[in-house]
């Protein structure tokens, strides 16, 4: 009896370690980096609007925007909310682009940033959304501004590999 527990026992130990190992060997090699991901999914999403895939284009910038919220990145945030908007056709901001910006709205007081909370309220704006003063009020005033002349305008930017993304 007690050589059967031992044997089963050894057995859970041997497997759970050759697991862990096997994890630990296998999650760098999973981990592109995080901007390039939601740059390239970004990418298929425009590609599938552009195509007339809207299933296709909505689960990419869903996607994509998970994928930016998970490294506090409001610009790519807020370009995936513009090409959510691009995608829908009904009156006022759509529900998934309205939810990405407020996540740029959080990752843009995360970081402190002046331009982040302005861009969020010309997003706001942009839809039609009663919603930008609020952004406007959360600016702390030791915030960094990085804007030289201290204007912020939701409009199309091009990112450092050459995607550009729409404007709203």
């Amino acid at each position: 009896m007690f050589v059967k527990n031992a044997a089963w026992t050894m057995a859970v130990v041997t497997l759970s370690g050759v697991a862990l190992l096997i994890a630990w060997l296998v999650v760098p090699m999973m981990r592109q980096p995080r901007e390039e991901q939601w740059k390239q999914e970004f990418t298929e999403a425009e590609r599938a609007r552009a195509s007339g895939d809207r299933y296709r284009a909505l689960e990419m910038y869903i996607h994509s925007a998970r994928t930016a919220a998970s490294i506090d990145d409001w610009r790519g945030e807020l370009a995936i909310a513009c090409g959510l908007q691009k995608l829908g056709n009904t009156e006022g901001p759509s529900l998934y682009g309205f939810n990405v910006i407020v996540s740029a709205m959080g990752a843009a007081e995360r970081q402190k940033s002046a331009e982040g909370m302005k861009a969020v309220a010309d997003a706001f704006a942009s839809l039609g959304d009663a919603y930008a003063s609020f952004a406007l009020s959360r600016i702390g005033g030791d915030w960094q501004n990085t804007e030289p002349d201290g204007q912020s305008v939701v409009k199309q930017r091009t990112f450092a590999d050459g995607i550009k993304s729409p404007a709203c």
